[in-house]
């Protein structure tokens, strides 16, 4: 007999009689799922708690066997332990494995099986005792994935560190040129050298979202059918033009019945949707059909985008929502699933993923509908910037060459590459503005503001950082104004520099004389 197949034919045994004793009080009342098995591994008899837990009728188990009905990864293993265990080499066996259930899904049970004999020892019947623990395992796995996260995430922030200073120069420079250039060409050049640095800020923000939970876009009502049918437009080169130049036909359909607008952002939806039309384009690779769907649930709206394509098998549909894990040959930044995962997490929705080889993906996501009021906000009117003495203080000396150029014409503007080289010139009223880094050699940013606000109080620091901090992180408290490094924009600074100037006049007047 191979170990790797069911025993050998021939040994069917039949049913013991069904009593009233003990054993069979124990077999339909316990508390785990029972069967009781020929040598053959055929089911001949089941408790009704195993039939409820893998959602077969007890006449539907009595026609199976037991590797039949479980995870094609688990039988060589199972099947060698059971064949031990009649041989008599072991007494019995425990472990976790898979049963696919009677509608495909997948349950998880501690199976623990030993051998039944008769008066002279030989092996009569396997028993085989079932518990269920799927849930103990995911809750496992989960805390897995928060662990992969967590390192992640410390791993993302020192990356994105180190990367926006970098990006600091570039389009910073590129971004001087655009304003000054005369030359149109030269002008052209910066607008590519500026496109690809915003993108490349874009993916640094991304890859730290997709590590962290907390909360920090602001949110709004955003109409979900006008979000998907820009969206669907807007990509169509993706899910059609590409395709048919290859000779692959897709074809994308919505069923977006009247739904409310979701708590979100326009721009966080429509990189959520993008995402997972382009993942769905990818999985049809013979072409295929794209459903997006939307249905008011009460308090959340449900969207789905289901395709018709290749689909996963269970490890890869576990996995899909990790950062920098992908299946694909022509990898990209690995972030667009995680992305979406982070995304839906932090406005308080659920995201849900169903696929089987061969038979398509459904992605459900599940958003808080909006319930407040629309806010609309007013913007003040562009401040004037009062000539100001300004330090500025960053280990990185081309972030601080930059911020200096662009201060200088118009403040008195010193610069300092270390927090102790700060203090060393810095007295009382010598600054009215001072723009720090936190993360610096020896002394810290906010070590440094908090000593340079106990000899001047009326001095206004500004946090000019690479990091991406959580709101309440008790190393932003010394500073007034936090500005984000690489600068979006130019102007971003000059109008950091007015509301400072602002807040030190403020302090100033309000300072004893």
């Amino acid at each position: 007999m191979e170990d790797s197949k069911p025993g050998s034919p021939g040994r069917k045994r039949n049913p013991p009689e069904r009593g009233e004793g003990p054993f069979q009080k124990i077999f339909e009342e316990g508390p785990l799922g029972m069967a009781l098995v020929d040598l053959d591994f055929r089911f001949i008899r089941v408790s009704s708690r195993l039939c409820d837990m893998l959602g077969y009728s007890e006449q539907e188990l009595l026609n199976l066997t037991f590797p039949e009905i479980t995870h094609p990864d688990d039988v060589e293993k199972d099947v060698h332990l059971a064949n031990q265990v009649f041989r008599g080499e072991i007494p019995h066996y425990r472990i976790e494995k898979r049963y696919i259930r009677k509608d495909q899904s997948m349950v998880w049970v501690a199976l623990t099986a030993s051998v039944i004999r008769d008066g002279k020892g030989a092996a009569l019947y396997g028993l085989a005792m079932v518990e269920d623990i799927t849930d103990h395992r995911n809750a496992g796995q989960e805390q897995v994935r928060l662990e992969r996260l967590r390192a992640l995430g410390e791993m993302a922030q020192g990356v994105a560190h180190n990367f926006n200073n970098m990006l600091v120069s570039v389009l910073g420079y590129a971004q001087l040129i655009q304003l000054r250039a005369t030359d149109p060409v030269l002008t052209q050049y910066a607008d590519q050298i500026v496109d690809g640095a915003l993108r490349a800020k874009a993916m640094v923000e991304r890859l730290n979202q997709s590590v962290r939970e907390e909360e920090k876009d602001t949110l709004y009502p955003v109409p979900v059918q006008e979000v998907v049918q820009d969206v669907v437009e807007t990509v169509r080169p993706r899910w059609k033009d590409e395709p048919e130049a290859r000779g692959v036909s897709i074809e994308v359909k919505t069923e977006l019945e009247p739904v409310p607008a979701v708590r979100g952002t326009h721009a966080g939806l429509r990189d959520v949707l993008r995402n997972l039309l382009f993942n769905a384009v990818d999985a049809l690779r013979e072409g295929g059909a794209i459903v997006i769907g939307a249905r008011n649930r009460g308090e959340v709206v449900e969207l789905t985008v289901r395709d018709t394509g290749v689909g996963m098998d269970e490890e890869t549909r576990r996995r899909i929502f990790e950062p920098f894990f992908t299946t694909k040959a022509d990898v990209g930044t690995g972030l667009g699933l995680s992305t979406v995962y982070g995304t839906v997490s932090r406005w308080g929705g659920k995201i849900e993923v169903q696929s089987a080889r061969g038979k398509g993906t459904t992605v459900t996501l599940r958003l808080p509908a909006w319930a407040g009021p629309v806010l609309v906000e007013e913007k003040p009117a562009p401040a004037l910037v009062p000539h100001s003495s300004i330090l500025i203080v960053d280990d990185d000396q081309t972030v601080c060459q930059f911020f200096a150029g662009l201060l200088s014409s118009d403040h008195s503007v010193e610069t300092a590459y270390s927090g102790e080289a700060a203090l060393d010139r810095f007295s009382p009223g010598m600054y009215e503005i001072a723009f720090v880094d936190l993360g610096m050699p020896g002394m810290p940013g906010n070590e440094l503001a908090r000593k340079m606000k106990e000899l001047d109080s009326e001095i206004v620091v500004v946090l000019i950082t690479g990091w991406d901090l959580v709101e309440g992180d008790p190393r932003m408290a010394p500073f007034d104004f936090r500005l984000k490094k690489p600068l979006s924009t130019v102007r971003d600074l000059a109008g950091m520099v007015a509301e400072a100037a602002a807040l030190h006049r403020q302090r100033k007047g309000d300072s004893p004389a």
